[in-house]
């Protein structure tokens, strides 16, 4: 009788074992219940994969140019308008815990749709503000910090005019702006000391980055 009195008890305990030890990477957030654990925001990258891309983002600013960049921006916005626009508005709030992907931080792994277009939108306004503060000698007095720029969990379907008007900012005030190749620099947390056309590399990069991740959501929602 004893052990028929605590069977509620244990069967609880039982299934809430099962649910955390059974939570899956790509899979919508209405198929969890519990938030996952992961590295605090501004925690970097593992060393090794920083230490390469270090040296990758050095090999592409020399083999790129200020042109080729933007294009390569405007292309990845087209994209990534393309993926928001095939993904059904009620999902994209819905936040999909992927697997990491190269130059992307633990924290960052556990985002919407909108999330993702609300960290571009913050990023966007940061790249444009530290670009044409460079380009004209001056240097940002706040330092960079990764922690700094991550989204609303709230965020709503107001979130891509925003987006997208910051995209619109950004290539405009690049293009505005005679030459990104001066002598002041802006430290960036991973890649060090950068002058105007190095976080001009780093924007493109980064659209990049975050386009792929808006893929992985996307093929987690349909899971």
């Amino acid at each position: 009788m004893a052990n028929q009195h605590a069977s509620p008890t244990l069967a609880i305990q039982k299934y809430c074992h099962l649910r955390k030890t059974s939570v899956r990477e790509d899979l919508p957030l209405m198929s969890k219940l519990i938030e996952p654990r992961l590295a605090p925001p501004g925690a970097g990258l593992p060393a090794v994969e920083l230490f390469i891309g270090r040296q990758l983002f050095v090999f592409k600013r020399l083999f790129g140019s200020r042109e080729s960049f933007a294009a390569m921006f405007e292309q990845e916005r087209a994209t990534i308008r393309h993926l928001v626009n095939a993904c059904g508005e009620s999902r994209r709030a819905e936040r999909v815990l992927i697997r990491r992907l190269r130059g992307l931080e633990d924290s960052s792994r556990f985002w919407s749709v909108w999330m993702t277009l609300d960290h571009l939108r913050i990023t966007n306004s940061v790249f444009a503000m530290v670009i044409t503060s460079l380009a004209r000698g001056k240097v940002p007095q706040r330092k960079a910090s990764t922690a700094d720029v991550k989204p609303d969990p709230n965020v709503t379907a107001a979130m891509e005019r925003a987006y997208e008007d910051s995209c619109d900012q950004l290539i405009a005030k690049i293009a505005a702006l005679p030459d990104l190749k001066e002598t002041v620099r802006y430290a960036h947390p991973w890649f060090g000391p950068l002058d105007a056309y190095g976080w001009q590399v780093l924007s493109a990069t980064h659209m990049a980055i975050h386009r792929a991740q808006i893929e992985r959501i996307i093929a987690g929602l349909k899971k």
